[in-house]
């Protein structure tokens, strides 16, 4: 049985990250913290990252492999490869001074065939208030205007991979589901729901890609704390799937890459 969930935010610890930036990008004199406030959807990627694939799905880059690339349609529902996984993609950020490109909650269309799942992100030095921005795709919706999503089952499945590319790509990413039954706290209530990991992305391959591959048993709820439970992917069900740019304690940064995968297998 499936039934809506509410997507929350997150309150998360901070983590630095490296810069790994593309030859050329801010010769224009514009970076990614400017373009995200200016409200500008051209970012660096633009001419780097190459055409979108024609099938609909994301950017395609060279021998990575299209099998594994979500694929997104005209009106922003993405369908999950060789999983029955599909929704609306979302962005996330804080409101402590950071802001992110596009804009826009679970409810309405974010991303479209003709974007890519693409992000700038301009994020605020880090505090209390200032954890980062990050994006996220609900894992069973419907395509269609007012569709709910719901939650849905993950069992059977070990791991989740992320692939991405860009001008500007940070080291670390927090990936994260979102589950929709998480056991109760010491206090006898449920728990947030967010169990993540920070997850070191591997060096760019020949194509420029950067990724990182997660046992789904290594996620623990609260993962800036320290004890948390574990997912168990054969109890628990999942509402969406996320990565998180953290933001730098005491130092603002920006950040511009695309998406090239996002798997649950």
């Amino acid at each position: 049985m499936k039934k809506p969930t509410i997507l929350g935010l997150l309150l998360v610890g901070l983590v630095a990250y490296a810069t790994a930036r593309c030859a050329g990008y801010g010769s224009g004199g514009t970076d990614a913290s400017v373009a995200v406030e200016a409200g500008n959807s051209k970012n660096c990627n633009a001419g780097v990252m190459g055409p979108l694939s024609d099938d609909g799905g994301l950017t395609r880059i060279a021998s990575s492999d299209p099998s594994m690339s979500i694929t997104l349609e005209d009106g922003g529902h993405y369908s999950m490869p060789s999983s029955s996984y599909q929704g609306y993609c979302f962005t996330i950020v804080d409101k402590g001074g950071s802001t992110i490109y596009p804009t826009c909650g679970d409810t309405a269309v974010c991303f479209t065939k003709a974007t890519g799942l693409c992000v700038q992100a301009g994020l605020g030095p880090g505090s209390t208030n200032t954890w980062g921005g990050g994006i996220g795709c609900n894992m069973d919706q419907e395509a269609g205007a007012g569709t709910t999503a719901l939650y849905t089952d993950i069992k059977g499945k070990t791991s989740m991979t992320v692939g991405v590319a860009g001008c500007e790509v940070p080291d670390q990413l927090q990936v994260q589901l979102n589950i929709a039954n998480p056991p109760n706290t010491a206090s006898g209530v449920p728990g947030s729901g967010y169990f993540c990991k920070l997850a070191d992305l591997s060096p760019p391959d020949a194509d420029g890609v950067r990724s990182a591959t997660v046992n789904l048993t290594d996620l623990t709820e609260d993962c800036w704390l320290t004890g948390g439970p574990s997912l168990d992917p054969s109890t628990m069900y999942a509402t969406s799937i996320q990565m998180q740019i953290n933001a730098i304690t005491g130092v603002a940064s920006s950040w511009d890459f695309c998406v090239t995968q996002l798997t649950v297998q």
